[in-house]
């Protein structure tokens, strides 16, 4: 089997309920699939004369309930001659985390968790055990080595780097995978010395399974987003993954006013 173009969804945003495409400028998905061709409003001759740029926030879905859309892109195939410049934009953000532990270790290890939603099933959490070494670096490559053996999740593109004080040691995480990771969690404490140990998401990875932040109008630029013909890489899209695509429409002044200006999206990657 493989992802077809019948499993790829475009869902406005704004919220659950929201049908306006004028209102899809950011937030939860909404139920309402989107029409291209209506995303925007006509051109009207107002702003054909100075020139103006709106922005439209979508969501796009791979709906296939066991296949990967691997190294999915998106980009504009097509625009109508004459009409506005479209273009593409991603937020992408890699995730990062941090775990701190205060106070002074002389051994033992600690256990990370991480909850999987396996589609179809009720989940499971991964388990990883890092080791603790006098060798902050060793350490450090322990608590690496021990993300990277969870790779279903894309956890096997984990870096780490460490900072160590008299006082606290200070792992950070980072996933660049375009990808929102929830916080892991602590499952048990068995270092020698009893340090305590806090985990803190710094910043959540983006856009894959991430919510859009919403904009004041259609007019504000969305923040973090570069815009593009594309194609821009997306990442991994497994089986009903999510990302907020952000388009931008460009009216150059004494662009001629046209109705039905609209553009053909293309989502594109290889079946895993």
């Amino acid at each position: 089997m493989s992802v077809i173009a019948s499993d790829i969804s475009l869902l406005l945003s704004g919220g659950a309920t929201n049908i306006s495409s004028a209102l899809s400028l950011g937030g939860q998905p909404s139920d309402q699939q989107v029409d291209v061709s209506t995303l925007f409003s006509d051109i009207p001759a107002a702003d054909t004369v100075g020139g103006v740029s709106d922005y439209r926030c979508i969501y796009v879905f791979n709906d296939n309930s066991t296949e990967t859309l691997a190294w999915a892109t998106v980009a504009i195939y097509s625009e109508i001659s004459g009409g506005a410049e479209v273009n593409v934009g991603l937020n992408l953000r890699p995730e990062i985390q941090k775990i701190i532990i205060n106070g002074t270790a002389t051994g033992g290890d600690f256990v990370l968790r991480y909850f999987v939603d396996d589609v179809g099933y009720s989940g499971y959490y991964y388990y990883m055990t890092v080791a603790y070494d006098a060798d902050a670096d060793v350490w450090n490559e322990n608590l690496k080595n021990a993300l990277r053996s969870c790779p279903s999740i894309g956890f096997d593109e984990a870096e780490t780097q460490v900072v160590q004080t008299a006082s606290s040691t200070i792992f950070t995480i980072t996933i660049d995978t375009n990808r929102y990771y929830d916080l892991l969690e602590l499952d048990s404490n068995n270092l020698v010395g009893s340090p305590t140990i806090i985990i803190r998401k710094i910043q959540s990875g983006s856009p894959i399974n991430a919510v859009a932040p919403m904009v004041e109008s259609s007019q504000a630029t969305p923040p973090h987003v570069s815009f593009d013909k594309g194609p821009l890489v997306v990442g991994q899209l497994q089986p009903f993954d999510g990302f907020a695509l952000w388009i931008e429409r460009i009216v150059a002044p004494d662009t001629s006013a046209l109705a039905d200006d609209g553009f053909v999206l293309r989502i594109s990657g290889l079946t895993l």
